[in-house]
């Protein structure tokens, strides 16, 4: 249930030469969840009516306001006029929004505030007779409490096999697995000392551990294998500031022929990263690693504790980690450039009717994975300083058309005809999305491909 109330003001002082607005909003939200349906004996879920229904008092209540203004400041037309009749207009604004209505909760199982930004910009609008509009434009956004989609994806894989260890059973198995496989091997698995020391291994014993446990109600079916169910609703946050530049141009270089042009500059940081998530790891994850590490994943196992948790899950949470704290998120393209022009040609020429034009686009390069180094533990960790970076790309289009009066059964009707070319440079270059620590390549994309299209206009 949702209930808003929207106050809007809007004014305008001294002759339209000062046009400001002002705005409130305020949300109150009430979320009924039941996304945990009780299991059978045989572990099933029991998704019917009468077992699994709606509370009937809500599960998430939010109250948020908003606050939005702006100002546009117009210089006199008389003021202008005297340094050729251009035009300049100064804006400001300051707004504030959030994300209602999303129930989300930490590893403690608390409620999370609704994610709230506030954005702060200014800038100034020139413009010259009838051949230039130029707008630039300063922003800063900030973002409260956004989810973290890699930490919060992360932490699935981290539970999934971290929760097997819990068995008794399969530490027993581990046990008998690596005594086996040194009656051929005595140097298997190096990084156990006494086989019998995984019987000691208990996941969720610290105390965020414990509570980590009874959020995700881990425990053990009647064969000793472990199970969990993640609360839907489970997310790692971080707070990003948003600061950019922005410039756009629109100009009649002719009578017949107009330019557009715009560029934008933005940098993003990430502050206050997952700090509950980074204690579990601390208290919990990182001390059982250190000692239970180098055993196997489970019975005929090839890979170790570490090494899985290091390939499917740390690796990447250390990562959004590490870049807490005001570093630059190499992940955003910081520079993209566009430009489009347009020719048509005079009525008293040969080609009249005729017009051609092409558009490009460049974007920056963009952080696509990292280096390794190791930490005073001498633990893998992603090295911030040394981003692996994918390529720049560039797209060009173009197009030509044809337009001319034509009667059609007494009917007077424009007609036009027009070829465009998307990717005309036909680039084909597979894109590399992501990065191993090596420089390897894992992970690739394909680039827009060439299209033509013919369209046929009509307008009467």
């Amino acid at each position: 249930q949702m209930g808003v109330e929207l106050v809007e003001g809007r004014d305008l002082v001294v002759d339209d030469h000062i046009v400001a607005n002002w705005g409130y909003r305020e949300d109150d939200v009430e979320v009924f969840t039941n996304d945990s349906p009780p299991s059978n004996s045989d572990n099933s879920k029991n998704i019917s009516p009468a077992a699994w229904f709606l509370p009937r008092s809500p599960t998430f209540l939010s109250s948020t306001d908003s606050t939005n203004w702006g100002v546009v400041a117009h210089l006199p037309d008389a003021w202008m006029d005297s340094v050729g009749g251009m035009g300049l207009s100064f804006h400001y604004a300051e707004s504030a929004n959030n994300q209602v209505g999303r129930e989300r909760s930490n590893i403690l199982g608390e409620n999370l505030a609704p994610v709230n930004g506030e954005t702060t910009e200014l800038g100034f609008t020139l413009r010259v007779n009838n051949w230039l509009s130029l707008r630039y434009n300063e922003y800063e956004t900030l973002q409260i409490g956004e989810t973290n989609t890699s930490l919060t994806e992360k932490f699935r894989p981290l539970v999934q096999l971290y929760g097997d260890h819990t068995s008794p059973r399969v530490r027993q198995e581990i046990a008998d697995f690596v005594k086996l496989e040194r009656e051929s091997n005595p140097t298997a698995w190096p990084g156990v000392s006494d086989p019998d020391d995984i019987l000691d291994y208990r996941p969720y014993s610290s105390p965020i551990g414990q509570q980590v446990a009874t959020l995700i109600n881990s425990r053990l079916d009647s064969n000793g294998s472990e199970l969990h169910d993640l609360p839907a609703g489970l997310a790692f946050t971080s707070d990003l500031l948003s600061e950019g530049k922005e410039i756009e141009a629109v100009m009649n270089l002719s009578e017949n022929w107009r330019l557009m042009f715009n560029a934008t500059q933005q940098e993003v940081t990430a502050f206050n990263t997952g700090g509950l998530f980074k204690r579990f790891i601390d208290e919990e994850v990182n001390p059982n690693f250190g000692e239970f590490g180098g055993f196997p994943t489970a019975a005929n196992g090839s890979e170790t504790i570490f090494n899985w948790h290091d390939r499917n899950s740390i690796t990447a949470i250390n990562l959004a980690l590490a870049e807490d704290g005001g570093k630059k998120t190499n992940e955003i393209r910081e520079w993209r450039f566009n430009a489009v022009t347009n020719y048509t040609f005079s009525q008293d020429s040969a080609l009249k009717g005729w017009n051609l034009g092409g558009a490009l686009r460049w974007q920056d390069d963009v952080g696509i994975g990292r280096e390794l180094t190791t930490n005073s533990l001498g633990a893998p960790i992603p090295d911030i300083s040394n981003p692996i970076f994918g390529p720049t790309e560039t797209t060009v289009d173009a197009w030509v058309g044809f337009g001319r009066p034509i009667t059609l059964g007494g009917q007077d009707i424009d007609w036009r005809v027009q070829l465009n070319v998307r990717n005309l440079l036909d680039e084909d270059d597979l894109i590399p999305v992501r990065a191993d620590p090596d420089g390897g390549i894992s992970v690739i994309r394909i680039p827009v491909e060439q299209t033509w299209e013919l369209s046929n206009t009509f307008r009467f």
